[in-house]
């Protein structure tokens, strides 16, 4: 170990929510990446270059899932090649190539977050970066709700200089709520996976003047996320509040029961949209009313946002409907896309781009439909021999000693099991992977220990 993988793995967790967080990062590309990305392969170059690492059997399981997954996709581009008009389109294994590196990445996500957690931090060093994240993220949340207010207009612009903020015209001009590091108020339910979940059982696990700051700084981000004007954000703070206080009243009970059925309401909501049965009839039409942005938008067949997101889970599901035994490979749903699409959707400017099937990759990155439309049953069957090795890991984890970071693992996976049916991906998304790692680690260093 030294010095270096230790900080560079402690600035990794700090910008899990912050993402591209530079200006000079890629704006506007096919790849964008998270600045947490960029450290993290930057780091795992280092890292397999300078040491032989040993690794548990959770990473071990989620390293033959990708082959699998890589693999499967490889060959189902090959024979779908034979049936598409490369001269018209991208050919299935060219456009499949984006989706097995991201994959990858995802993949060395979960071996740096295993490293970093088992060698390099403690308990306590973790959770102070996360105290950090809290403060660096209602800082920017309240400067970005003072620009809509008109104030600190030259401070968040020289801010802007140097960060990938939203600049301050287009939070003005639109209306649209806090954004933090994202490009859009949607963006804003990234930090609902870690941050959120931090906080609530910080309350829970301190007391007198600790609990009391805690609780200060939930307000302070409920009141961001009430004024997010976003279905996704305010969908997902709230629905980590209630399973925050369904798991704290009733814990080990409770927990099985959270993640199945936040899984099957995603489920049920994917299938819904598939069969077309999602309505306008009776919406409110009033997009600032509180009922809207909660129920009417994801209902409303004449909202653009809703027209796309709704898109490409229909067309993941019909092809798992139509391919159901093999799927078609990650990657080449996008092939699938015009002739799957319902006509009320392509209204969207954002529909229309992706009708050719060329620029669509897995689905609009929505993990779950994207999943099953690509393996089909076959690509379950493998998924459920993972998931009994991952629980395994899980039973067998360092989370199982500290109940705060337990708590923060149930209610974040819950979550992804709820959203990733609609809007959230694991590719370049280092929240997520940091979450599924954490059942892989066996042990945490203890305080002033130094393992080599």
């Amino acid at each position: 170990m030294s010095n270096t993988d230790k900080y560079l793995y402690k600035l990794y967790l700090l910008c899990l929510p912050l993402g591209q967080l530079f200006r000079f990062m890629p704006d506007g590309s096919s790849l964008m990446l998270q600045f947490s990305t960029v450290i993290m392969i930057l780091a795992m170059i280092r890292i397999f270059l300078l040491r032989k690492i040993t690794y548990g059997q959770g990473v071990r399981s989620f390293g033959v899932l990708y082959l699998f997954m890589a693999s499967y996709t490889l060959i189902a581009s090959i024979i779908l090649s034979f049936y598409i008009d490369s001269s018209l389109v991208a050919s299935p294994l060219r456009r499949c190539m984006g989706d097995v590196v991201l994959y990858f990445l995802a993949l060395c996500s979960v071996y740096y977050n295993y490293y970093g957690l088992s060698k390099l931090l403690t308990l306590e060093d973790v959770k102070s970066i996360f105290k950090m994240q809290v403060l660096i993220l209602l800082a920017v949340g309240y400067l970005q709700l003072g620009i809509m207010f008109g104030i600190g207009g030259g401070l968040y612009a020289s801010l802007c200089s140097i960060f990938a903020l939203r600049e301050a015209s287009w939070l003005t001009s639109l209306d649209r709520g806090i954004t933090f590091f994202g490009t859009e108020p949607a963006s804003s339910s990234i930090i609902c996976f870690i941050v959120i979940p931090f906080i609530l059982c910080s309350i829970s696990s301190n007391k007198g003047g600790k609990r009391l700051f805690y609780v200060i700084e939930f307000i302070l981000m409920a009141i961001l996320f009430l004024l997010s004007n976003s279905s996704s954000a305010l969908l997902s703070f709230g629905f980590l509040v209630v399973a925050y206080l369904v798991v704290y009243m009733f814990h080990i009970r409770a927990k099985k029961l959270l993640m199945i059925g936040a899984f099957m309401i995603g489920l049920v909501v994917a299938v819904l949209y598939s069969l077309d049965i999602s309505t306008s009839d009776g919406v409110n039409s009033d997009n600032k009313s509180l009922e809207y942005v909660l129920v009417g938008k994801i209902q409303d067949k004449d909202n653009m946002s809703t027209a796309m997101r709704a898109s490409t889970v229909i067309n993941d599901m019909k092809i798992f409907y139509e391919h159901t035994f093999t799927g078609v490979g990650d990657g080449n749903q996008g092939y699938f896309y015009r002739q799957n699409v319902p006509m009320w959707v392509v209204a969207s400017e954002e529909v229309q781009s992706l009708m050719h099937g060329t620029k669509i990759a897995n689905g609009g990155g929505n993990f779950f439909p994207a999943f099953i439309s690509a393996y089909g049953l076959i690509g379950i069957i493998v998924f459920l021999f993972f998931l009994k090795s991952y629980s395994l890991s899980y039973r067998q984890s360092f989370i199982q000693e500290d109940k705060r970071f337990q708590m923060i693992y149930v209610l974040g996976i819950s979550l992804f099991l709820l959203s990733g049916w609609y809007v959230v991906g694991v590719k370049l998304n280092e929240s997520i992977c940091f979450l599924l790692s954490l059942p892989c680690v066996e042990k945490m260093r203890k305080k002033g220990c130094c393992t080599m």
